[in-house]
């Protein structure tokens, strides 16, 4: 499994994908700094540099996330309707269960790498704006691991079910239409009662650090919803195995 992990993940080394892990978090930096230009940096005079850092996470994870997810899983998933991918893949020793798995390990990767890009795109701007005479940040303040975290396992939700529609279906059209529709939903659904009957909320509420019950409920469904998904995904790919 770890040299498959492996092999994905070198078919990915000069994609689309690898480009937009550094794309996305850098279009919610630009803009939460564009923000922070345009009113002369008062707002992190008066409540220091912890709020910039949550109107880049607050932005990253309710909106910008999951419209990465589904366009990660798949152009991952998309290398492979190319060009008799899966029959080659398939040829191998091993199962369309692995692949499948190998493939959500790597999607999931991504997502940590592109997380992981916004905290260093996030530092590289305070950095800046401290050398041109904004006040200093108390990193400890941020709480950086924690919400790394959370957003980590509330995205696991969303991601098992865009990897199993981009999986089945060539068309990109499919799963990035379903990722759009969904995202659009978030606010509304999530202000609501039914929150939790929706994975895409899951990362809302994740995110907001104001209700800390909701945030494991958050944490719990969506790893409920991916253990649910990972067994209906088990079974379908061995009864297509049996067919064919």
């Amino acid at each position: 499994m770890f040299n498959l992990i492996y092999l994905e993940l070198l078919k990915t080394k000069r994609s689309l994908a690898f480009l937009m892990m550094l794309l996305s978090p850098a279009a919610v930096v630009l803009v939460n700094s564009l923000l922070l230009i345009n009113n002369e940096g008062a707002m992190v005079a008066e409540r220091g540099w912890s709020i910039f850092w949550l109107s880049n996470y607050s932005m990253w994870g309710y909106f910008t996330l999951p419209l990465y997810i589904a366009l990660i899983t798949a152009l991952l998933n998309g290398i492979e309707h190319k060009v008799g991918g899966w029959r080659s893949m398939l040829s191998m020793p091993l199962s369309q269960w692995q692949l499948f798995i190998a493939k959500f390990i790597l999607a999931w990767l991504y997502v940590l790498g592109a997380n992981l890009v916004l905290f260093l795109q996030v530092s590289l701007v305070i950095g800046l704006f401290t050398l041109v005479g904004y006040q200093g940040i108390d990193w400890w303040s941020l709480d950086i691991s924690v919400n790394l975290a959370y957003t980590l396992g509330a995205c696991m939700a969303i991601l098992i079910i865009q990897h199993m529609v981009s999986w089945h279906w060539e068309n990109i059209v499919a799963p990035l239409t379903l990722g759009v529709i969904a995202t659009m939903s978030i606010v509304q659904v999530g202000s609501s009662k039914y929150w939790k009957y929706d994975p895409w909320t899951y990362l809302l509420m994740a995110t907001n650090g104001a209700n800390s019950e909701n945030r494991l409920w958050a944490i719990g469904l969506a790893v409920g919803c991916t253990l649910i998904c990972l067994v209906i995904s088990k079974f379908w790919l061995g009864r297509r195995e049996i067919t064919c």
